[in-house]
């Protein structure tokens, strides 16, 4: 057996090498229309965060255009049935629900149903992140670049691309450099670079300059990752955060006793 098949037997699919993924919000047609051609020009793979609630809809992607995308190898997953966040409704029955009927549906239709990117960010919030953890490994929850010494998977970081950019205008976009500066941090730091996308109301200019971006992160070797390959090469870093948090207050009784000896 050569050392790339002795590679794939139970190993993390990468360190912390700088990673790069797009995840395209709402599961509007603009991800067939707009993102699809992208990506596969440049023979790369993007996120589609969709509610199933709204397939089959004025403005939103079919059931057999979300199957032609998931057979291109890009990756469907949860954003809550009905784009219901519980920062907005403030009730833990009705979100749990929310989430569940769209992760059996992605379940039963043979998509990612263990990941959940939040239509709203949930921050701190205990109750949140506890039906978080009851039907996810995961959930993109919070705004800025992922931290390079640590690793929270119930509060992974997204940076606005295309439109909701700080600092310009809503739906405005930001110019070429502004994105690049994200990912030289990536690179510098190497981070999980997580780009929130909203295809349908970001203006036309900005696909050109989703493209050169793309062709930014090639030139520096950064791999783009789907939402599973990107948690699968950091989930070790989570285990070991959750293990410091958990002996820490040990170690510190520990040496406080033996300072005190």
């Amino acid at each position: 057996m050569d050392e790339t098949n002795l590679s794939r037997l139970g190993q993390p699919r990468d360190t912390c090498e700088p990673i790069v993924t797009f995840i395209d919000d709402d599961g509007k047609a603009e991800a067939c229309t707009r993102l699809l051609p992208i990506f596969e020009a440049k023979n790369e793979r993007f996120v589609v965060a969709v509610c199933p609630n709204r397939l089959n809809t004025t403005g939103y992607l079919t059931q057999s255009q979300l199957r032609e995308l998931r057979d291109h190898g890009h990756e469907i997953v949860n954003h809550t049935f009905n784009h219901v966040g519980y920062s907005k409704v403030r009730d833990k029955a009705v979100w749990d629900e929310d989430i569940r009927r769209a992760k059996e549906f992605l379940r039963e239709n043979g998509y990612t149903h263990d990941i959940l990117v939040n239509p709203y960010e949930q921050g701190k919030s205990k109750k949140a992140i506890s039906i978080m953890q009851k039907h996810a490994k995961c959930a993109f929850n919070s705004m800025g670049q992922n931290k390079p010494d640590a690793f929270l998977p119930y509060r992974i970081r997204r940076i606005a691309f295309g439109s909701w950019v700080p600092g310009y205008h809503k739906y405005a976009g930001a110019p070429l450099e502004y994105y690049k500066k994200k990912v030289d941090y990536c690179f510098k730091h190497r981070t999980w670079l997580v780009w929130m996308v909203h295809s349908a109301v970001q203006p036309t200019e900005q696909d050109l300059v989703l493209a050169q971006l793309i062709d930014y992160i090639q030139s520096l070797g950064i791999e783009i990752v789907t939402a599973s390959e990107g948690f699968a090469g950091r989930e070790h870093l989570a285990r070991s955060q959750s293990l410091l948090s958990m002996y820490r207050p040990k170690i510190k009784k520990y040496l406080g006793n033996l300072f005190r000896a």
